[in-house]
């Protein structure tokens, strides 16, 4: 018996059939899609290294860094030198990838001029700190932009300029070492004398280093971040500008003697001065009037007020250069008592007022030496005050700034 034939499809398996009309943008989204995704996996493969290789340049630095202040350390103990962390770190980090973040090192070719100094080089790299209200001509001139200030502030700065100071902001890697290396060269080839070099640790003194030449100064030093440029005298230069530190204690002075004592009726003169101070009187024998004589409780220095002479013509017609003579004849005279190393030559002169009177002042700070001769003009003496020490100059600071006429 036959088995009767079953119609229908065929059976089949894994076989493509083509299609008809078959809509192809699907395909292409699919393949974007792949070509997307494997561009983002490239993408974070690529971030992943990368932060890889930072971490490892980092920890390799920080590694080294590690190394280096041990042997640092190891060094400064061996030798007994003092570690400067900071430059030592910066050149470390100049060694490696990055160094880029310092900036570029100081330039030794600079042609600019310090604004409101003659003939003062700017520290390479430094950045005037009023620069956005100032412009340059040339190389060393410049001019205030009064519009962008208000006139009081216009005028401020050009006074602060225009009395010999000036201010800049220093590049982040400098140090003061490297200011002081740059102008002890650059001002010895332009002729200047480098005079001292005040640490801040001094006290009798204005940190900073300073210079001479043709009978001016110029003290250089730094503040927190900053340079500063200030322009005096040869004398302060070569004494440090001890007169201001002199002249500070002359106001704790001033402090002090409000609670203190007055001279007498007697000493001719009016003062008020501190409790720290003892006044003894002693008559001149030959023109009758007394001689002031203040000694100083601890140091035992003393402070004098001494007659030497009567002036004949009328008090308000004195000059200084007969003022100097009178200070010339007494130290003269002074001088013979001293050692031969101490001579007039070496005392200042300056003409002041004092009491608003004329007056005379012969300094001699290397000796620790000072003398000021006026004349009183309510008995016509002339007096010579003498003050010889190192511990109160501040009180004979204090009298030429206090002292009035009785």
């Amino acid at each position: 018996m036959q088995r009767a034939r079953r119609f229908g499809k065929p059976q089949t398996k894994n076989v493509w059939t083509p299609q008809k009309n078959v809509d192809l943008r699907g395909l292409r989204s699919t393949a974007n899609f792949a070509r997307e995704r494997g561009a983002k996996i490239a993408a974070t493969k690529a971030a992943r290294f990368f932060k890889a290789l930072v971490v490892v340049v980092v920890v390799g630095v920080l590694f080294i860094g590690a190394i280096g202040f041990a042997g640092m350390i190891a060094y400064s103990i061996k030798s007994g030198e003092e570690l400067n962390l900071k430059k030592q770190f910066t050149e470390l980090v100049k060694k490696t990838p990055l160094r880029s973040f310092l900036g570029e090192q100081p330039s030794e070719q600079q042609s600019l001029q310090v604004i409101g100094l003659q003939n003062i080089p700017e520290y390479p790299e430094s950045t005037f700190v009023f620069a956005d209200y100032v412009e340059r001509i040339g190389s060393d001139g410049y001019q205030i932009k009064e519009k962008v200030l208000s006139a009081n502030d216009a005028q401020a700065l050009y006074t602060f300029l225009a009395s010999g100071q000036s201010v800049y902001r220093l590049p982040l890697n400098a140090e003061w070492e490297d200011i002081q290396s740059f102008y002890r060269a650059k001002l010895s080839e332009l002729g200047w004398k480098t005079e001292r070099s005040v640490a801040v640790s001094e006290t009798e003194y204005i940190p900073g280093d300073y210079y001479t030449k043709d009978g001016k100064g110029l003290h250089v030093y730094s503040v927190a971040s900053d340079i500063w440029y200030e322009v005096i005298t040869q004398a302060q230069a070569e004494q440090g500008l001890h007169d201001k530190i002199v002249a500070y204690k002359a106001k704790q002075e001033l402090v002090a003697a409000a609670s203190g004592k007055d001279l007498p009726v007697s000493a001719e003169w009016q003062l008020r001065y501190s409790r720290d101070w003892e006044v003894e009187l002693q008559k001149n024998p030959i023109f009758g009037v007394n001689n002031v004589i203040f000694t100083h409780d601890s140091s035992k220095e003393r402070l004098f007020m001494l007659v030497v002479d009567r002036y004949r013509e009328n008090v308000a017609d004195i000059t200084y250069k007969q003022l100097e003579t009178y200070g010339v004849n007494y130290i003269s005279t002074w001088l013979t008592t001293q050692q031969t190393t101490v001579t007039l030559q070496g005392f200042t002169r300056t003409e002041r007022e004092v009491a608003s009177i004329k007056a005379m002042e012969f300094s001699d700070v290397k000796q620790s030496a000072h003398f000021l001769v006026l004349v009183n003009p309510k008995n016509s003496m002339v007096y010579v005050f003498q003050y010889i020490g190192k511990e109160n100059p501040e009180f004979f600071e204090y009298v030429k700034g206090n002292l009035k006429i009785r």
